[in-house]
């Protein structure tokens, strides 16, 4: 899900000991910055939040190829109703996964528009 980079480390404030016998002198810093890097994977994504919801979108659409009679209205409803009941679960489901901030992100006006 997450792709790590390599860590960069700077010393600032560095000063030299000022014991002048030693031939190698090591270096002391009073304070360290550490720069860490990491990107989220969007294969992972696109995979397991995109295609499943249009593929869960797409088999809730088979109901519009029943005949229109009144025989199959009942089951055409029930189809309908366990496809947007099972989107929203899903999205509930991938909520934790997905970065929280205080707008709406693309994944979740996609997931929206597939439930409406």
């Amino acid at each position: 899900n997450w792709k790590p980079f390599p860590s960069v480390i700077h010393a600032e404030n560095e000063t030299q000991p000022v014991d002048n016998s030693a031939s190698v002198k090591p270096t002391f810093a009073s304070r360290f910055q550490v720069q860490l890097k990491i990107q989220r994977n969007a294969t992972f994504h696109i995979y397991q939040t995109f295609l499943v919801t249009c593929l869960i979108t797409a088999i809730a659409c088979f109901p519009l190829a029943l005949p229109p009679t009144e025989d199959f209205v009942a089951k055409r409803l029930a189809a309908y109703a366990l496809g947007i009941l099972t989107l929203v679960s899903y999205k509930y489901g991938i909520a934790d996964q997905l970065p929280k901030v205080p707008y709406p992100t693309y994944a979740d006006m996609f997931m929206l528009a597939q439930i409406v």
